[in-house]
């Protein structure tokens, strides 16, 4: 459970203009020609904006560039901007405020004739009231002198209550472009509570819990907490104690499920809230997990995707009472802290199963590190618990894979690696990755031959597997290594056999 806010993402870039514009007359579409000359400073004129309404920009071989202006209410959530040009692609950027160069908060990814981009808030840093720049540029010369018309559209969504509910009730949504990727619910607390928990349920896939005690929007530090991790299963208690804290008396608090990867589905979602610091037993109860006797199913199951508060990796179970291998760095906030002799300082390490391998990974145990080493870059988790808390009963088995045994490996032999690359989502996270290649060589490390792969290893798969063609555990992917050509990316895998013995005990 966490209680922080999210950091503004910016992106850094910088324009020199200055500028000639021609006005808007009613409520007809203005026409902007923005005169840009390098190497001066001054800021141009722009034209303002309305909310849903076009605004038509024109570009020339002498003004290759032009600005417009969009008042953002109080209110604002998101900026939805869509562009579109004549018959040329251009780049698009927008920024939060009026300053005449700085950095963008949002710009196009890539050169096309239409062009869309959001600006998107969390309730922790609400859209400051007031202009947004928004600034187009032509991506290709204009030899022929013929002026690029480019319309601009702006579509503000403004921030709203979907319900009110009571404490100890449930409510259910989704979150979509047209939502603002997020939705905000009231709910109402009972003089007499001790405290509230929060939790977020049956989401497919990673969003954020806001919670606030003023407004929806409300930004202030003792008014506004979070749980903003990548599990799909977040979790917030709130009391006297906790920041934000639950109201004295009673009262109203407003929480906001956010979509932090802006997806361009919707995502359904689950809130339930609950009087007490207790998850549901509908919430809390463990699942009866799989153990398929077909061996690459089986490895599937295995392999878990592994998430702390700094980032995350995979890992591969190694017993049936729940031991899991892994690389240190995956882990290293809580590697450092056991390491350090203060485990009660280790951040939370959710553990994540792929139940489904065409989906996210579902979030189901906690972990805590029990060995690591840092010349190998590995480590070994003991799963204490279900994702809510729930304690691990007795005979309990999880589905895991074997070490090889057989001692010699050689060039050419098929490897098999799984993980969970960030490569292979759409978002903030990534169903589970199967890949198949060989043993290209060896690479000595501080400890061991790493054996090297072409199997696919990426950051996210760190951590994971590899196996053999008897999909027995040969080793544990780390890093990657490209001799400073990105298209031959090997994987380094560090092999059982260079595990500590009195780590398997």
């Amino acid at each position: 459970m966490q209680t922080a806010s999210r950091p503004g993402v910016v992106i850094a870039f910088a324009a020199i203009i200055a500028a000639c514009v021609a006005a808007v007359v009613g409520g007809m579409t203005a026409l902007v020609v923005v005169h840009w000359e390098p190497g001066t400073e001054d800021a141009p004129t722009r034209e303002r904006l309305e909310p849903g309404a076009p605004t038509e920009l024109s570009l020339t071989p002498d003004t290759p560039l032009a600005q417009t202006t969009l008042t953002v209410p109080a209110d604002a959530i998101l900026v939805r901007i869509h562009a579109t040009s004549s018959h040329g692609p251009i780049s698009v950027r927008a920024r939060i405020g009026d300053a005449a160069d700085g950095p963008w908060d949002a710009e196009s990814s890539d050169d096309a004739e239409e062009q869309d981009i959001d600006l998107p808030t969390v309730p922790s840093h609400g859209l400051l009231p007031g202009p947004v720049v928004i600034e187009v540029e032509a991506a290709r010369d204009l030899d022929d002198g013929s002026p690029l018309a480019v319309e601009v559209r702006a579509d503000v969504v403004l921030s709203h209550v979907e319900a009110t509910i009571e404490a100890g009730a449930e409510w259910s949504g989704s979150t979509d472009g047209a939502s603002g990727f997020q939705r905000t619910v009231a709910v109402r607390v009972p003089a007499d509570a001790p405290s509230l928990r929060l939790d977020l349920a049956d989401a497919p896939t990673d969003l954020d819990l806001h919670v606030s005690t003023g407004s929806p929007l409300d930004a202030s530090a003792d008014a506004h907490g979070g749980a903003i991790t990548a599990a799909t299963a977040e979790s917030i208690v709130l009391d006297a104690e906790s920041e934000p804290a639950l109201p004295k008396g009673g009262g109203t608090i407003f929480v906001t499920v956010t979509d932090p990867a802006l997806s361009p589905f919707s995502i359904p979602f689950r809130l339930v809230t609950t009087i007490g610091t207790d998850a549901p037993d509908g919430l809390a109860r463990l699942p009866e997990l799989p153990h398929p006797t077909d061996p690459r199913q089986l490895a599937v199951l295995a392999v878990v995707e592994l998430m702390t508060d700094e980032g995350g990796g995979s890992g591969t179970l190694v017993s049936a009472d729940g031991w899991i291998l892994t690389a240190r760095h995956v882990v290293e906030a809580a590697a450092r802290a056991v390491a350090g002799g203060t485990p009660d300082d280790a951040p939370e390490i959710v553990v994540a199963m792929s139940l489904d391998a065409r989906e996210v990974a579902k979030d189901l145990f906690l972990a805590e590190v029990v060995h690591s080493d840092r010349d190998l870059d590995l480590a070994m988790l003991r799963v204490v618990s279900g994702v809510r808390g729930t304690d691990i009963p007795e005979g309990y088995r999880f589905p895991c894979v074997k070490p090889r045994t057989r001692s010699t490996i050689y060039l050419g032999d098929v490897l098999w690696t799984l993980g969970y690359p960030a490569a292979g989502g759409t978002g903030t996270r990534a169903s589970i990755t199967l890949a198949r290649g060989c043993v290209a060589g060896w690479t000595r490390s501080a400890k061991c031959n790493e054996i090297k792969t072409d199997a696919f290893v990426s950051p996210g798969s760190s951590g994971g597997a590899a196996f053999d063609d008897r999909w027995d555990l040969v080793g544990v992917p780390v890093s990657t290594q490209d001799g400073g050509n990105p298209g031959t990316v090997l994987g380094n895998i560090v092999p059982v056999e260079a595990v500590p013995k009195d780590w398997w005990r």
